[in-house]
């Protein structure tokens, strides 16, 4: 089967060979022949031939070599000459005569390409630059298009595999190098140019990267050229496309450690420099300046942010930002003249973004609280009394010189940069507390909240003079991914959406992350951060009435369970009262909560429906945002627990613990635990939940029969092998998996206090007891584990101790030794005496079913006996009333039952009259073996109806058999 082509083939035009390559080839190498007659031939293969067969690239190969020797480094220019038209039919698709392994076509086209290398190292200006252009459209696949785009696709990524076997690409970029630093026009020359724009074109190509980025020193060359931006602006842009797409493909790594040992993150920084001071008005700088931006962006990280740190980049992208509203006294300021234009409103948000990346390193921290970057964002917050400005692109002009203003952005660009800000103001406001608080920072952005939650306004074009602005349509702004309901056919706005939704959820967002716990501080030298700036943030908004206003706007909401991104607005909502609770220095915010209708919110939201989980919509985040509330709001506080109680908050989280996600239980465990701790109310009620119905759940159960079973599963997820009837193992670890090293600093028992549920669940049951008889076998079983869970534990931690030591190879001193191994003693007697204390409690209860088996197998058996009575006498009667041997024993044995029935009875007392040998006479003359049924024997009276006393009923059996008609 013949392969693909590397390179697209077509028919040849001119099926007639307008010479022979060997005969040219001789042709060459003779000395004696004249060099016009050379110059023909090599003139002639051009206007031969439109395609070249594959398999005479070789040959082409060796004609290019033995024409460059007679050029003599430029002497003889006109070989050149003849050299370029043959490489522009070379660069052309090939045609194939024979079929070809697609190895053996990849090797032919590598050796031509190292070829156009070794040539290009010694060729002048203009042959260099045909090569290189004859290279860009090897790499291409030639320069025609007929067959389908996912053909071309597959021939252009073959032809950029061989380019990247070859050594083409290192050898224009130590040619480019050496042209970069010629003296004179070095800036003028076409070649490099053309080379510039080829490596533009090469680094698409994922291998291609790899290998430019390994010649390191050439790629220094190319970012020295954005230093002078403004001589030639074509090689800034090919250099600058060099640069992108080395950073943004598998040679990124290497591209960052040669730019932090080299002088390339210094480079960007002054070409950064002066386009952001040149730019204003042109259209081609302010293009790279953001292109810059955005790939100094991508450059950031942990590595390169010391470097980076170094250089004029970060003031100079935060003077960028604040300079055209604030101003400021550094002269660069007087030359950022930035417009209203789309090109310089990519520039605000590129440089917002790269302060938010830069924000969470530690070196750039120090310049950012120096800056007015703070004060430009609250300037750019959205609040009730603010008059919007009308529609305009034209730069502001100030009037009052102290007092600074926006640009004139558009309605759907400055919804955009408002969203924008919060975002950033989320990242950057933690960092600059003091600068925060100085600019009253909370009542901004709770005044934000206030006009972001207000009802929208009847008329959907004007606006009124309180500023209440309507804007255009809703989700401007990237940022507003999903909030796309206002002005749909169907939709409510008063109730759905009033066009502000973003805007309400990254206050909220940028609010959490101010009163957090110190979890967004950066801190990279990983010591205790300091709290104390979140506890005054915290303070404020308190102060201000944050807790009533969050509160009234949960409770007041229009209820939509299934809208993802009202549920991303309640979640960010509880995520900041709950960092408020917990900087609560005295408890006192607890009361204001409940007093506020917090309770309200936290039943509201726990009461939720449990199918609502599965359609990932972000209700996961809300319960366990809601819960985190609870937890830190609830226990201790003398008003929220008993509203809470009375509402039903414990039936809620038992309800989440069966039927929620299996994620959130370690959390509601917790919160359980500390409920009873606070209030004992909570564990009657507890106790008294039943479990509901349900798909996943079908049968009733009792709180007690959930945590056992929450129990079992967390050791099945653990990876602990239960023995039979869920006894401990026979382990000297029975808590820990089978394969758990006590040596181990990855995992230790007690780190499986923090993985798992056990912890919880057994404090739990410490607060409601252990005492429940009637539990099947099982769970008294898995109950017995529980209440020795803290032992288990504590010998455990003994063990792993032990075991550390002789690790180390620390020998402990005699008491210390001693109670190590009494401490080994008592692990080993805990887990026997349990193992054995649990068999047999299963045995007790297998003796006792069996019991119960027999009792009720007895039962039926007595309540059945006189029909089995009635089967035995049916068949005695046919017997004996069939067969005369059957009729003689049975006579027989009835004289023997009369005189055992006589013998039964007790002595006759004195004064009586015997009738013994009155009755053994009669009976013993009887000739039948049935009875009359008004003869009643002896020994079936009743003990006492004739004065005498019978024996137990030895043959009562055989004398009802004997005595009754069958």
């Amino acid at each position: 089967m013949k392969s693909k082509t590397i390179l697209q083939s077509f028919p040849a035009s001119n099926s007639k060979l307008g010479c022979s390559f060997h005969d040219i080839i001789k042709l060459l190498r003779d000395t004696d022949i004249e060099r016009e007659r050379q110059i023909h031939a090599l003139k002639r293969i051009a206007r031969s031939y439109q395609e070249f067969d594959l398999l005479d690239l070789p040959l082409i190969e060796q004609i290019v070599l033995a024409a460059c020797e007679k050029a003599e480094g430029g002497l003889n220019p006109s070989f050149y000459s003849c050299v370029v038209d043959i490489l522009s039919v070379a660069s052309k698709p090939y045609r194939h005569t024979a079929t070809i392994k697609l190895e053996e076509e990849i090797r032919i086209v590598v050796s031509f390409l190292n070829t156009l290398g070794i040539v290009l190292k010694d060729a002048s200006p203009d042959f260099a630059n045909s090569i290189v252009s004859t290279s860009l459209l090897l790499f291409r696949g030639g320069t025609d298009c007929h067959f389908q785009n996912k053909e071309l696709e597959e021939i252009r990524r073959k032809c950029g595999q061989c380019m990247s076997q070859s050594m083409l690409p290192k050898d224009i970029m130590i040619t480019l190098k050496k042209a970069l630093h010629t003296d004179g026009q070095r800036w003028q020359h076409s070649f490099v140019t053309s080379a510039m724009f080829a490596l533009a074109e090469m680094t698409r190509n994922e291998d291609l990267c790899i290998a430019v980025a390994n010649e390191w020193k050439s790629v220094e060359e190319i970012l020295a050229v954005l230093e002078n931006a403004t001589l030639n602006l074509e090689l800034v842009e090919c250099a600058m496309e060099i640069l992108w797409n080395l950073v943004e493909s598998k040679a990124k790594t290497v591209v960052l450690t040669n730019l932090i040992g080299s002088s390339g993150i210094p480079s960007l920084a002054k070409s950064f420099h002066n386009l952001l001071l040149v730019a204003c008005g042109n259209h081609i700088l302010s293009r790279l300046r953001n292109d810059i931006l955005v790939v100094l962006t991508l450059l950031l990280t942990k590595s390169s942010a010391e470097a980076m740190s170094e250089t004029s980049i970060f003031t100079d992208v935060l003077r960028g930002l604040t300079a055209p509203e604030i101003g400021g006294s550094h002269p660069d300021n007087k030359k950022l003249k930035l417009s209203c234009e789309n090109i310089d409103l990519e520039f605000h948000k590129f440089g917002l973004i790269f302060v938010q990346k830069a924000s969470k390193f530690e070196p750039f921290i120090p310049a950012l609280q120096k800056s007015k970057l703070l004060l430009l964002l609250f300037l750019y917050l959205p609040q009730e009394n603010v008059k919007q400005t009308k529609n305009s692109t034209s730069t502001n002009t100030r009037k009052d010189k102290g007092s600074p203003q926006l640009r004139h952005w558009s309605l759907p660009i400055r919804e955009e940069l408002e969203i924008l800000s919060l975002a950033t103001l989320g990242t950057v406001a933690p960092l600059c507390l003091e600068t925060f608080l100085r600019l009253r920072g909370g009542t901004q952005l709770l005044k934000s909240i206030s006009w972001a939650s207000h009802p929208r306004e009847i008329s959907p074009t004007s606006e009124t003079e309180t500023g209440g602005r309507i804007f255009l349509g809703a989700g401007n702004s990237t940022l507003s991914a999903g909030d796309f309901r206002l002005e749909m056919e169907g939709s409510t706005p008063v109730e759905l959406n009033n066009g502000r939704r973003t805007h309400l959820l990254f206050c909220f967002k940028a609010l959490n992350q101010l009163v957090s716990f110190g979890d967004n501080i950066n801190n990279t030298r990983g010591e205790q951060p300091d709290i104390t700036g979140n506890c005054q943030v915290a303070q404020d908004l308190v102060d201000q009435g944050i807790i009533d206003q969050i509160c009234n706007y949960l409770n007041n909401r229009k209820k939509a369970l299934t809208d993802g991104f009202d549920i991303s607005i309640q979640t960010e909502a509880l995520g900041v009262l709950g960092n408020i609770m917990k900087n609560d220095p005295q408890g006192h915010w607890k009361e204001l909560f409940g007093t506020s209708g917090g309770v309200t919110v936290l039943l509201n939201t726990l009461e939720i429906d449990h199918t609502l989980f599965d359609m990932n919509i972000g209700c996961f985040d809300l319960i366990s945002a809601c819960v985190h509330l609870a937890w830190l709001a609830v226990p201790g506080s003398s008003v929220c627990e008993p509203l809470f109680f009375d509402g039903g908050g414990i039936n809620y989280l038992l309800a989440l613990l069966q039927l929620g996600p299996r994620s959130l239980h370690n959390q509601i465990l917790g919160c359980l635990v500390d409920l009873m701790e606070a209030n004992v109310n909570a564990v009657s009620l507890f106790k008294s939940w039943e479990g509901q119905s349900d798909e996943k759940v079908p049968k009733l159960c009792s709180s007690v029969e959930l945590l056992i079973d929450l129990w079992r599963k967390d050791e099945q997820d653990f990876g602990v092998v239960i023995a039979e009837n869920n006894i401990v193992p026979d382990t000297t670890n029975p808590l820990m998996r089978d394969d758990w090293n006590p040596v181990s600093t990855e995992e230790t028992s007690v780190s499986e206090i923090f993985q798992t549920k056990r912890s919880k669940i057994f404090a739990i049951f410490c607060k409601i007891g252990f005492d429940f008889p009637n539990m099947n076998i099982s769970d008294q079983v898995t109950l017995k584990t529980i209440k020795a869970y803290h032992k288990l534990k504590m010998c455990e931690i003994w063990r792993e101790i032990s075991e550390s030591l002789k690790e180390k190879r620390i020998s402990p001193v005699e008491p210390d030794e001693a109670m190590l191994t009494a401490a080994r003693q008592a692990s080993a007697y805990l887990v026997t005496s349990l193992r054995e204390s649990q068999a047999d409690d299963v045995l007790r209860d297998r003796d006792a079913q069996e019991a119960d088996l027999n009792g009720t197998f007895t039962t039926i058996l007595d309540s059945l006996r006189n029909e089995i009575a009635a089967d035995e006498k049916q068949k005695t009667f046919l017997e004996r009333t069939s067969n005369h041997s059957t009729l003689k024993m049975m006579r027989s044995q009835q004289l023997a039952t009369l005189r055992n029935s006589r013998a039964a009875c007790a002595e006759i007392p004195d004064g009586s009259v015997d009738h013994t040998e009155e009755i053994g006479a009669y009976s013993d003359n009887l000739n039948t073996t049935v009875l009359a049924s008004n003869i009643q024997l002896t020994a079936l009276l009743q003990p006492g109806t004739d004065g005498r006393e019978l024996d137990a009923t030895t043959t009562r059996g055989k004398l009802e058999a004997l005595s009754t008609h069958a």
